[in-house]
Formats: structure tokens, C-alpha cells, sequence
């Protein structure tokens, strides 16, 4: 059974599927056995297939909804931030339109605040002269006094006549019917309305008028400049507590004690003092003496005393000790007025016991000594009246006094030279050429000698012209091996506030030098830096310390325009020329060809004008206008019509000197025709400039233009040439009003109605220049910033010509007839450096008002009265009111006379009174 028992197999390991095997039949057998059937794969596929989309749906929908979700927030986001932003424009057009509000209520404060203050300033001007006038009336009065006594007791007498001879003839039984009588005496009058008394009237008035033309070149003097002005708004308190901490301690600050004493006006100093004493019980004077030395103390000391005590003290050292300083004793009591002379009498009196007229008397002696004895007395008529008869009358008495006699009547000369008022002087010079072949001056110096003749030549050159006296006198201080610091001091002090500009002036003119520059050369340290305070009447001016500001913002990369702007800005033309020669001194350079080198545009072109003299630039303007192709014929009829002759004379002389050329010749060659003779009349410069005004010649010469123009055919080019380039600007003004009395139309209409072209436009511009030279400016700015672009050279040469003159009276007519500042329109249409520049200039016009000359050009009414002062001549229609009040035409008239301001040209104040100047004489109807 074992055999038959079959043995179970071996089994055989089942192979793994590799693909080694895998085409092996038996594997592929076994890999068959064990997959599932395809149905049931298809099935499971189907299963898993439908989960896994049910799962996607779910997922999408999700996400979908996730979606929605995310697509909302970002909608309500950009929902709630559209909110947001038009929330924030809607504030920020509120907050800009606000802004404008503000900015327009700002721009009308500004016009108010510029209103307001052009109205204070006109009341501080009001102010000024009335108090002028006030100070007038008391020394007319007091001058007028003994007079009015004479007259009172002539009239007491003339009464008393009068009754005597009324109770004669009623015995006689001849006596007049009863008649009204007028303060006691019989009224002769005849009726005012009356033929005889209206001719009577204008016989007068041509009396007068032709007196007033004969006397008019000895009355009227050139304006003064002036000098050193009020510190505004000064602080007597923190000045003494500066000047206090300035002298305390160790040590002495100079430089604070001259900047404040240099600064401040007499007036000024003396308030300082006062609460120097009140505040630290101690002397100013003292202290200051104390303090410093020298001439620096010397200096100081003298701008501290009042006026009248400087002088006395400076007469006391004149003649105290052995021997007497004559000349410092002639050059402190000759030149002084009546007034001036009394206080130094009152003063010398009190500070010394004695009586300067005994104590002069007892130090002098022979004819010198009557003449000083006579200047003391202060019996000199100081009114500005001049009588042509007695001028002959006092030259012939001179004449035969010293020339034509064997020896010197010295009494005459001293009554004449000590008794007459200067204007009569000057008339009484002039006759008195006429008799010899000398002039006076060479025949006191051939008929007397000494010491009476330098004094006698003191007073006629005082006569003649007190800026050239004081300058000589300057002159003489320093020429020569030391200077004599004495009369340096007495002539600066005594003159720091009266004429120091004009002696400045008539200075440069006389010796060919700046004072400047000699008294630079002549003193040192702070003494000089005091007396260069006073010469330039404004604080901290050194030409040495600009020069060094200027050469240091030009070094390096790169000028520093704001410093230049700053620097060149500040100053005045007289300031800038010293500024440009100390530069080259200093310096080896031209600081001309330094600024062109580091500037550039507009700018360059500005800071250059400014930097040259101003005959010069005009000069250059002109050869520009007129060079090359084609002419700017706008600009020549600006600059040749607006000119006075003696502005064109040193425009000439500029021009020629600059381009060898002829002014006249080259105007010639590039006009032609009616303008041509109208320019080159004007450039001849045949006007009169001080031609007073002539009521009567201003009618025919109305009546001359209006027969050449509007009644006739055609026009007398010729006629309107030789009128408009003849008279002087008051003359002119006075025809023009007359012309509108004669015809239809005004001037200018009847020029535009008779004229044509150039030659109407140049017409135009003497006319507008003669009316209101300030709104034709003004005009002319507007021109130049009007429409697209700016003419830069126009507005640049107004600004130049016109910074010392009128500028800031431009900027207010500019204001009143554009409604707008000039500020804002420089602003608007300029740009960096060139338009700062622009506004500093005009910021410093603003600040400077009231201390610049003014241009030629205004109503001169020639005056009878026998003390007169001019006011700034007023411009427009003012201007006519004013002349219409000044004949009595305008509610005036000779019942409430006329306003009348000052004293005598050479008296102690400053007066104005020439036509040339542009100034009005105001006194006494003529009528």
C-alpha cells in the first residue's frame, strides 16, 4: 500500500510578475486568476469617479461661495473708500476755497493797510508843514513887530489929521456929507466892482508879475537835500540803557555809542540824555567824556550839546587865553542867522557868567571888530524879499565906498553885508558887476584887508551859496599836512541837519573828490567811522565793509545773488559809485567786469544799471535805442521828453564822453521829419528851467498853441515845438490849464486830433509828463508787464531812472489806477534773482520817502510876500486846485490870503524853493 500511496507534489514557489517572467504563460496565467473582472473594476472606477466629483462640487461651491463672499467685502471696501475720497475732496475744495476767502480778505486788508498808509503819511507831510508855518508865523511876528508899531502910529497920526481937518472944514461949513467910516477913517475906496479898480488891480498884478520874473533868479535857490533825519520810532529809555551797558565796566564799546549817537537827531540825543540822567542818576556828557578820548570824544561831546550851546562854547574857545582863533571865531558867527545868533548869546551867558558880545569886543578890535559887532546885533532883514531899486541903489554906495574913492569907507560895506537878507545880497552882487570891472569878492579883496577882509568874503560867499562856503571850509580843514579837527567838527555838527548833503554834493562838484574820500583819508578809527554816520546820514553805511561783503560773495563757485541783491539794494547811487571805487582800490579789480562775469540774464542787466552813474546809463539807453537797424522809438521819446535841460546837458556830456559821438547829431541822423525837430529841440535843451509862472503869457501862449491847431486848417507843427520845448514844467502846466479855458477839448485831445504818429506820441509824453509825471510811470510799468512776456529793459530803466525821484509815488499811482500793487505785478511777472531785486528796490523806496529831491516838473506860484517857502509841488488834479487857490479862484482869494511856510533860504531850516526843483511857492495873492 506504500507503493500505491501516491506522494503529494512538491509545491512550487509561485513566481513574482518581473520582467524577466512576465511573458512566461504560467505567470501570466497566475496574474489572470488573481485580477478582479473588468465589470467590477469599471464599477469601482464609476464609484470612485462619482465621489470624487460630488467632493469637486462641494469644493467649487465653496470656493464659489467664498467667492461671493471675498467679491462683497472687496465692494463694500471700495464702496466705503469712494465714500472716503470724495469725502476728502469735498473737505479739501472747502478747505481751498477757504483759502482763497482768506487770501482775498488778505489782499483787501493789504490794500486798506497800503491806503492807510499813504493816508498817514500825507497827515505826517500836513503835520510837518504845519508846524513849518507855525514856526513861521512866530518869526514873522517877531520880525514884523517893530514895523507893525511904525505903521500903528502913522495910522494913529493919520487919524488924528483926518478928524482935525473934518472939524476945520465943518467950521467952514465944507465938511462932506455923512459916510460910513472904516476904523475911524474916511473910506476913499472905490467901489470893487468897479472899472477903475479892476484896472487898478491888473496893474498891479502886472507889477508884480514882471517884479517876481526880475527877482526870481536871486529868490530861488536850489532845494535842499538835507541831512541827517529823525531815527524812527526812537526809544529814549533802551537808548540810555545801550549807551549805559555800552560804557560800563571794563572797557568801552565805541562802536555802540556811535552807531546810536551817528543815528539819532539832536532833538533825539538831547531826549537820550535826559533819560540817561533819570534812569542811572548820572551825566551823559560826564560819562562820554570819561569814556573816551581824542577826536572821537570830541565829536561825541559836540553831537550831544544843543545847537546853541556847541556854538557858544565853540566862540568861548575861539577867544579865551592869549591870542584869539579868528578864523574858527569868523566861521562860527558869519554864516549864522538872527535866531541862531540870539540863542548863542543866551546860551554863552548862561554857561560862562560874561556877555559874548563884550568879551568878543574886548578880544577885537578896528573894522573887524564892528563887523562882528554888527553880525551880533542880529539886525539882519531876513525875509526873501528883494527890491531891485535898492540892490542899484547899495551896489552904487559899495561902488563909491571902495573902487572909486581914495581909501575904504568900511561903514558901508559893514552896514550892507550885515543888514541885508542874502537874496538882496545876491541881487546887489549882480548890479554891482555891472558898475565895475570887478565883482564884488575881487574888489573887497583889493580895497580892505586882514582879518575884516575875510570876513567880509565869509559873508558873501555865504550869500551867494552856504553849501559852497561850508565845502570850502571842509576844504580847508583838511588840505594840506594834518587837518584842523576843530572846524572839520564845527562845519559837520553845526550842518549835520541843515545842508550836510548839499555840502556833499557841492563838495564833489567843487574839488573834483567825494568829501568822503578826503574826510576817509584824513581821520581814522572810530572818529572816522562817526563822521562817515553824519556825511551819509543812515546807519552802518562803510564803503570798505560793503566792497568786502561784495568781493566775498562773488569768490569761490557760484555768486550769492541774495547778498548782492541785499547789498546793492540798501544804498544809493552816490553809496554805490563810492562802493565801486573802493572795490577797484582795494581790490585791483573793476567790479563792473566782476559782477557781468558772475551774473547772468535779466539780473546781470539790473545789478549793472544800478552800479553805474545814472547820466551813464541813461546814455547807454539812448545809444541802444537808437544803434543798429531800426530805431525803439518808444524808449528815446520816454527818456529825451521827460528830461529837464539840465538833466539833458549831463546827458550830453555822458553820452559824448562814453561813444565819441554827438547826442544831437545822432538823433538827427535817425528821425525825421516834425519828430525830428521836436527831439532835437528838446535835446538843444532851450527850456527855461526856472522860468517862474507868467498868468498872462501862459493865456497867449494857450492862445498861440489853439490858432496853430484847432483854428486853423491843418497844424503848426512849429509852434507846439517851441511852446512844449521852452518853458519850464510849472510854466507849462500853467499854459495847459489856460488852454482848456480856450478850447473844447484839453491839450491832449487837440494833440491826438492834430497830430499823427511819433511825433503825436512825443507830444503826448512831454504833456503827460508835465501833468502827473508819476502815473505816466506808472503807465509805462503797466506797458511793460502787460500781455504775453515782459519788456525787461523798459521795466528795468524805469525802475532805475526813477528809485531816488518818485519811485514809491509811482508805486501809489500805479496802485490807484491799475487796483493792484506793483508788488504783486512784479511778483506775477518775474522771476528769482531779477525779481528780488526789483522788490528790495521798492521796499527801499517806501522806507526812504520824504528824504529824496523831487523831480523838476510842478506849479510854481511866484508870490509877492516878502517871506515865502515852497511845498512839494503837488500833481493831478490837486495840482490845479491848488494854483486855482493860490490866484484867489478857488474860495480863497485876497480875503483869506495864502498859506505860507519857512523863513529865509539861509536860515537855520531847510528850505526848498526853486521851480527847476518842482517845488510851489505860496504867499500873498499877487492880486
Amino acid at each position: 500500500m506504500s507503493r500505491n500511496r501516491i506522494e503529494p507534489l512538491p509545491e512550487i514557489p509561485e513566481a513574482e510578475p518581473t520582467l524577466d517572467n512576465i511573458a512566461d504563460p504560467s505567470v501570466s496565467a497566475a496574474l489572470a486568476l488573481d485580477q478582479p473582472s473588468p465589470a467590477a473594476n469599471l464599477q469601482d472606477t464609476q464609484v470612485m469617479l462619482d465621489s470624487q466629483v460630488r467632493e469637486q462640487e462641494q469644493s467649487l461651491q465653496e470656493l464659489q461661495q467664498r467667492q461671493r463672499l471675498i467679491e462683497q467685502k472687496q465692494a463694500d471696501a471700495l464702496r466705503e473708500d469712494e465714500l472716503a475720497q470724495r469725502q476728502r475732496l469735498q473737505n479739501l475744495f472747502t478747505q481751498v476755497e477757504q483759502q482763497m476767502n482768506a487770501l482775498r480778505v488778505l489782499q483787501e486788508q493789504q490794500e486798506q493797510v497800503l491806503q492807510v498808509l499813504s493816508i498817514q503819511e500825507k497827515v505826517a507831510e500836513q503835520e510837518k508843514q504845519l508846524r513849518a508855518f507855525n514856526e513861521y508865523q512866530n518869526a514873522f511876528l517877531r520880525t514884523m513887530q517893530s514895523p507893525l508899531q511904525a505903521h500903528s502910529t502913522g495910522v494913529s497920526t493919520l487919524q488924528a489929521n483926518q478928524q482935525y481937518l473934518l472939524s476945520t472944514l465943518g467950521s467952514l461949513n465944507m465938511g462932506p456929507r455923512p459916510v460910513p467910516i472904516k476904523g475911524g477913517l474916511l473910506d476913499y475906496s472905490i467901489p470893487s466892482g468897479s472899472v477903475p479898480a479892476i484896472a487898478e488891480r491888473a496893474a498891479q498884478a502886472r507889477i508884480q508879475d514882471e517884479a517876481g520874473s526880475k527877482t526870481a533868479r536871486f529868490t530861488n535857490q536850489p532845494p535842499r537835500l538835507g541831512g541827517l533825519r529823525p531815527y524812527p520810532n526812537q526809544d529814549p529809555d533802551q537808548d540810555a540803557k545801550m549807551m549805559r551797558k555800552a560804557m560800563k565796566g571794563l572797557g568801552t564799546n565805541e562802536k555802540m555809542l556811535l552807531t546810536i549817537v551817528g543815528s539819532r537827531t539832536n532833538h533825539q540825543r538831547i531826549l537820550t540824555a535826559q533819560a540817561y540822567c533819570t534812569n542811572y542818576k548820572r551825566d551823559l556828557y560826564k560819562d562820554v567824556k570819561s569814556e573816551t578820548s581824542g577826536n572821537f570824544r570830541n565829536l561825541l561831546l559836540a553831537l550831544l550839546m544843543p545847537p546853541e550851546r556847541f556854538l557858544a562854547l565853540a566862540v568861548n574857545q575861539a577867544i579865551k587865553g592869549l591870542g584869539t582863533d579868528d578864523a574858527s571865531l569868523m566861521e562860527t558867527l558869519c554864516p549864522r542867522t538872527n535866531e541862531e545868533m540870539v540863542l548863542m548869546k543866551q546860551e554863552y551867558q548862561t554857561m560862562f557868567g560874561r556877555d559874548m558880545v563884550g568879551d568878543i569886543k574886548s578880544d577885537t578890535s578896528g573894522s573887524y571888530q564892528k563887523l562882528l559887532m554888527s553880525l551880533a546885533a542880529s539886525d539882519r532883514d531876513e525875509s526873501n524879499h528883494v527890491d531891485l531899486d535898492l540892490a542899484k541903489d547899495d551896489a552904487l554906495r559899495l561902488y563909491n565906498a571902495g573902487e572909486e574913492k581914495v581909501g575904504t569907507d568900511e561903514g558901508v560895506f559893514i552896514e550892507v553885508l550885515t543888514q541885508r537878507n542874502f537874496a538882496q545880497l545876491r541881487a546887489t552882487f549882480e548890479a554891482y558887476s555891472k558898475l565895475d570891472d570887478y565883482d564884488i569878492e575881487k574888489s573887497i579883496a583889493r580895497e580892505t584887508s586882514g582879518k575884516f577882509k575875510k570876513a567880509l568874503l565869509l559873508i558873501v560867499k555865504a550869500a551867494r551859496s552856504q553849501p559852497d562856503l561850508f565845502a570850502e571850509l571842509l576844504h580847508q580843514a583838511m588840505k594840506g599836512a594834518g587837518a584842523r579837527h576843530g572846524s572839520l567838527i564845527r562845519v559837520v555838527v553845526s550842518r549835520s541837519e541843515i545842508d550836510i548833503k548839499d555840502i556833499s554834493k557841492a563838495f564833489a562838484s567843487k574839488y573834483k573828490h567825494t568829501l568822503e574820500q578826503v574826510v576817509r583819508s584824513e581821520t581814522s578809527g572810530d572818529y572816522r567811522k562817526l563822521l562817515m554816520e553824519l556825511l551819509y546820514c543812515e546807519q552802518g553805511f562803510d564803503p570798505e565793509i560793503e566792497a568786502k561783503r561784495m568781493f566775498k560773495a562773488m569768490k569761490g563757485w557760484g555768486a550769492q545773488k541774495s547778498t548782492l541783491n541785499k547789498i546793492i539794494s540798501g544804498r544809493n547811487a552816490s553809496q554805490r559809485q563810492l562802493i565801486r571805487e573802493t572795490y577797484d582800490s582795494m581790490y585791483k579789480r573793476v567790479l563792473t567786469k566782476d559782477l557781468q562775469s558772475e551774473l547772468k540774464g535779466h539780473h546781470k542787466d539790473l545789478v549793472l544799471a544800478l552800479m553805474m552813474p545814472k547820466a551813464e546809463f541813461v546814455a547807454r539807453e539812448v545809444r541802444h535805442a537808437i544803434e543798429g537797424l531800426g530805431t525803439d522809438d518808444s524808449a528815446l521819446i520816454e527818456i529825451i521828453c521827460s528830461r529837464s535841460a539840465t538833466e539833458m546837458e549831463e546827458l550830453k556830456e555822458a553820452y559824448s564822453e562814453l561813444f565819441s559821438r554827438d547826442l544831437l547829431a545822432d538823433v538827427k541822423a535817425d528821425t525825421s521829419g516834425d519828430y525830428q525837430r521836436l527831439l532835437s529841440a528838446l535835446v538843444q535843451a532851450e527850456r527855461d528851467d526856472l522860468e517862474p509862472i507868467d498868468d498872462a503869457k501862459a493865456m497867449d501862449e494857450a492862445a498861440r498853441l489853439y490858432a496853430a491847431g484847432e483854428g486853423k486848417l491843418g497844424t503848426d507843427e512849429a509852434t507846439f515845438i517851441e511852446v512844449l520845448t521852452t518853458h519850464s514844467w510849472g510854466q507849462l502846466q500853467a499854459i495847459f490849464e489856460q488852454y482848456d479855458k480856450v478850447c473844447d477839448y484839453d491839450i491832449a485831445k487837440s494833440i491826438k486830433r492834430e497830430t499823427s504818429s511819433n511825433f503825436k506820441k512825443a507830444l503826448l509824453t512831454v504833456v503827460k509828463v508835465v501833468k502827473d509825471p508819476c502815473e505816466y510811470y506808472a503807465d509805462r510799468l503797466e506797458k511793460a508787464m502787460k500781455g504775453l512776456g515782459t519788456n525787461e529793459r523798459q521795466l528795468t530803466r524805469v525802475v532805475v531812472t526813477r528809485e531816488e525821484v518818485d519811485l514809491k509815488e509811482i508805486n501809489d499811482a500805479f496802485f490807484q489806477k491799475y487796483k493792484r500793487s506793483l508788488d504783486m505785478a512784479i511778483h506775477a511777472e518775474t522771476s528769482r534773482h531779477y525779481r528780488q531785486l526789483l522788490q528790495r528796490i521798492f521796499d527801499h523806496a517806501r522806507r526812504t520817502v520824504g528824504q529824496r529831491p523831487v523831480r523838476p516838473g510842478g506849479v510854481h506860484v511866484v508870490s509877492s510876500h516878502s517871506m515865502v517857502q515852497t511845498i512839494p509841488a503837488p500833481r493831478g488834479e490837486m495840482s490845479r486846485k491848488l494854483l486855482m487857490q493860490a490866484r484867489g479862484q478857488d474860495g480863497g482869494g485876497a480875503d483869506k490870503g495864502y498859506l505860507t511856510l519857512g523863513t529865509d533860504g539861509d536860515g537855520a531850516r531847510n528850505r526848498k524853493d526853486s521851480t527847476a526843483q518842482g517845488y510851489v511857492q505860496i504867499g500873498e495873492s499877487p492880486l
